[in-house]
């Protein structure tokens, strides 16, 4: 690789980095602020529409409030452990750099997995609180 190829190269790397960062931000923050709005507006809007003595299968709809506030939850943790991750690869970066450590080429950020592993979570329990909470709704709607 020539210099030149490896200075674009460098160049295009970091961009799609930020971008991969800017778009991980985002992802948190929309399930973040989706998972509450569905949360609050499930429990405020629902008792007023359904009346609680006609609610069939009330534990569908706490376990959708239980997996939002999971959802919730998870997001919050993944930004404390992404922390970490951020200061485990600088300290990788920085053996490797300034220390001149070869192994820090195989050092491992357990902290970034932990971090892709809670988001992955979050996701999973916001797509699952989303569907049992229309579930919920329809068959109170639907009913006789």
């Amino acid at each position: 690789m020539t210099k030149d190829n490896q200075e674009i190269y460098l160049e295009e790397r970091k961009l799609l980095l930020e971008g991969q960062q800017i778009s991980y931000q985002q992802f948190d923050k929309y399930v973040l602020t989706l998972s509450t709005g569905f949360l609050s507006i499930s429990v405020a809007f629902l008792k007023d529409v359904i009346p609680q003595t006609i609610m069939i299968h009330k534990e569908i709809l706490v376990a959708s409030w239980i997996l939002f506030s999971a959802s919730i939850l998870t997001t919050l943790l993944s930004f404390l452990v992404s922390q970490q991750a951020y200061k485990r690869q600088l300290q990788i970066t920085e053996d490797y750099y300034i220390n001149r450590e070869q192994k820090a080429l195989e050092a491992k950020n357990y902290w970034a997995k932990i971090t892709t592993f809670l988001n992955l979570l979050s996701a999973l329990f916001f797509v699952v609180a989303i569907i049992a909470t229309v579930y919920f709704v329809s068959i109170n709607f639907i009913k006789k």
